[in-house]
């Protein structure tokens, strides 16, 4: 037979079944099993397989194995490229085009060249440049709405007030022929008031706020004019304006205050300083909490000799203490004079 060689592999004493061997240049490998078929007889069985017979088909299903494994990973890379390019870059760029876009702004180059596509993404970004389209008539038609609602609001205000001053002109004109002084100076009252109103419609128009009305200015307006309107011979009078920065009062109320200011300082112009050559009128107006706090106050006679409660101004100031909902109290400082006090809420 052929000549061969024998080796146990790692040792027979390890493994003394198993048989390892080469023959023509070709390595087996087998085991060696014990038989016993009967009593006395005791054979030796011995299988050998070459060792190519199953190495060649192992190797080749590795190979196999290894191309399949590459091609899926090939494939999977390639899912996930075609995924970024089409879907989500071009959704990430026309998200990125919408958090940049501003009413009337133009569409984004980037966006534009997502319309051109045939796919999904083209129609989106279509349909998006579409929507567009239509927000920007819809918004230009809004601000030209907007803006002739504007100039339509100030030229009501403006008219307004320019009607009042012509009723003021006129109340003037006629209490320049009267002779009773009594007359004349209810006249003269009633003109302040229609001031005090005009004032509201003048800085509404001024500043352009349809909403709230910043009372430093109206207040300081108003005092100036009713220190403007003093008789020559009447006491010289200081009148000193305090008003929080941020007072801000809506429409509805400011017409209101300012004509209670109106009638508090007239009243302590009129009866606080009788025979006196020199007078100051104080005029507080903030904010506590909850609440708008109006002082007016003088360092004039006090109390008794300036509110006697049955006068027109009185009851016209109680009656417009009362539409805001507030209260007014009356007190005599230590240091002499009157001041009074209105709170109502915000």
């Amino acid at each position: 037979g052929a000549a061969f060689a024998a080796t146990s592999g790692s040792g027979a004493a390890a493994d003394p079944g198993r048989l390892s061997f080469v023959a023509e240049g070709e390595r087996y490998l087998g085991r060696v099993v014990p038989f016993s078929p009967g009593p006395g007889l005791e054979w030796t069985i011995v299988l050998a397989v070459a060792e190519s017979a199953y190495s060649e088909k192992l190797r080749s299903a590795d190979l196999r194995n290894f191309v399949i494994l590459a091609f899926f990973l090939a494939a999977a890379l390639l899912v996930g490229w075609l995924v970024v390019e089409y879907v989500t870059k071009p959704i990430r760029m026309m998200a990125d085009g919408v958090d940049i876009l501003l009413p009337g702004q133009d569409i984004p180059e980037n966006v534009k060249a997502l319309a051109s596509r045939d796919n999904e993404i083209g129609r989106l970004s279509r349909s998006f440049a579409a929507m567009k389209g239509r927000l920007d008539d819809s918004f230009g038609a809004l601000e030209a709405s907007l803006a002739e609602k504007d100039v339509l609001l100030k030229e009501v205000h403006h008219r307004v007030k320019n009607n009042l001053q012509i009723v003021s002109s006129i109340l003037s004109i006629q209490s320049g022929s009267l002779d009773d002084e009594s007359a004349k100076a209810a006249f003269d009252e009633c003109q302040n008031r229609i001031q005090a109103m005009a004032l509201v419609h003048e800085e509404v128009y001024r500043t352009g706020s349809y909403v709230e009305l910043g009372m430093s200015g109206y207040l300081e307006r108003i005092c100036e004019t009713l220190s403007w309107g003093r008789d020559r011979g009447a006491c010289e009078t200081a009148i000193a304006v305090s008003v929080d920065d941020a007072a801000a009062l809506s429409l509805d109320k400011a017409i209101p205050c300012g004509l209670v200011v109106n009638e508090l300082v007239v009243n302590a112009l009129k009866h606080a300083f009788p025979g006196r050559e020199l007078g100051a009128v104080s005029v507080r107006f903030s904010r506590e909490g909850a609440m708008w706090r109006l002082s007016v106050s003088d360092d004039g006679v006090g109390k008794a000799g300036a509110v006697s409660g049955e006068g027109i101004g009185d009851q016209l100031v109680a009656g417009l203490v009362a539409q805001l909902n507030g209260s007014i109290r009356y007190a005599s400082p230590p240091g002499g004079g009157t001041e009074v006090m209105v709170e109502f809420p915000v």
